[in-house]
């Protein structure tokens, strides 16, 4: 599901070079060198894990899925959420999840910063959300206090189901940064397609979720 260390190193927790970095490393490329079969979630992934010694014919790729029996589109005259989150009516652009180093922000808040005050359809204004807890939470917070457009809410997982809140939203931000690609696939993609919502995917063209985008039109 995701590449250790090169994924920690990559969002600045372990040191590249590091003792424990090289210690895991060596072990995690003994196990790809030496296991049967190896199985990855991103052809971005197969990539690495084949510079990591995994020989190519024994790589192979089974894409993320969601159970459509457990994970089903939601209405929306039925969507407490969005009265929570202030985006009844209006059209909302969410971010929800992890607020961590592998994830684009600046770009998500500085749109949500030049929404105009005055809009020519108020009902239509958008309004941009971010559910989720992570490393940067507390930068993000702050950033929100100064922007109108913006509503940050913790994790909401006690009272929502992950489809209620990805279904709250008119269009899902999904993210991951270029250092991170091949070392993680963002699987709340799966989840927004399966509640039937339209994903902006910021990310390298080389990772798993843009180059389903590009094929698949």
């Amino acid at each position: 599901m995701d590449l250790c260390p090169q994924e920690l190193v990559s969002m600045g927790v372990r040191r590249e070079g590091g003792l424990l970095t090289r210690i895991l490393s060596a072990i995690a490329a003994r196990g790809l060198r030496g296991a049967e079969s190896v199985i990855v979630i991103g052809r971005c992934m197969a990539d690495e894990v084949a510079k990591m010694g995994a020989s190519r014919d024994r790589i192979h790729f089974i894409p993320n899925w969601i159970d459509e029996t457990q994970v089903t589109p939601i209405d929306n005259d039925d969507k407490p959420l969005r009265k929570v989150m202030g985006g009844d009516g209006r059209f909302v652009v969410l971010y929800g999840g992890n607020l961590g180093n592998a994830q684009y922000f600046d770009d998500f808040l500085a749109a949500a910063r030049q929404v105009p005050t005055e809009h020519d359809n108020a009902t239509r204004k958008p309004l941009y959300v971010i559910i989720g807890e992570g490393s940067r939470g507390g930068y993000i917070r702050a950033q929100a206090e100064s922007i109108e457009n913006l509503v940050v809410l913790p994790f909401l997982h006690e009272k929502y189901s992950l489809a209620e809140i990805l279904g709250a939203g008119d269009l899902q931000f999904i993210s991951l940064k270029e250092s991170c690609t091949g070392l993680g696939v963002p699987s709340k993609t799966y989840v927004a397609l399966a509640v039937e919502r339209p994903i902006l995917f910021q990310g390298s063209p080389r990772s798993e979720i843009a180059r389903m985008v590009t094929e698949e039109d």
